[in-house]
């Protein structure tokens, strides 16, 4: 018999893999953001991505554009990626795209611009389709991940970008970095 043969909304199977707890949070930073003081807001487990934290991340009013580093505590897999926005934002401050880069640490916006990604997703625009959307990785490009870096280059039009919540979903190898 299939190992996953039963209806997911009736199990937590989403909780088996999400990464969260691998997430080395007091070393996550972001840069251009107005305050690095919410990031815990951001990275929660995946059963609260639809709670409204108190605050969230928000880019400088006049640059939307936001560089986000995250070390993780032991090499990890990721399979999919999650992004949502504040559902009382408007449209505009979503941010459209994000290009991720995998084990580059130190990274500036310059360098973020000019380096070609490992993946980049075109995100959605819609509150509704946000909750539900998880933007897949590309098999075995995440492989080993110790740090992730997701640069998001511009909003929906806005001169800021806000973010909710970021989750990864994946496996983790257990062996915790030094």
């Amino acid at each position: 018999m299939d190992a996953h043969a039963h209806c997911c909304a009736d199990h937590s199977c989403t909780l088996n893999y999400s990464l969260y707890k691998h997430i080395n949070l007091p070393g996550v930073t972001c840069l251009n953001a107005v305050s690095e003081d919410v990031l815990p807001d951001v990275f929660r487990p995946w059963e609260s991505r639809l709670s409204h934290p108190a605050s969230f991340l928000r880019s400088d009013p006049d640059d939307p554009e936001l560089l986000l580093t995250i070390p993780f505590t032991t090499n990890v897999t990721i399979l999919a990626v999650a992004i949502i926005c504040p559902e009382d934002s408007e449209f505009t401050t979503y941010p459209d795209s994000v290009r991720v880069f995998t084990n580059r640490e130190n990274m500036d916006f310059q360098t973020a611009q000019e380096a070609p990604p490992v993946q980049s997703w075109d995100l959605l625009q819609d509150y509704r389709a946000q909750t539900v959307a998880e933007y897949t990785c590309k098999p075995g490009k995440f492989v080993g991940v110790h740090t992730l870096t997701m640069h998001f280059p511009s909003s929906y039009g806005a001169d800021e970008t806000n973010i909710s919540f970021i989750g990864f979903k994946g496996t983790a190898s257990g062996v915790v970095r030094e």
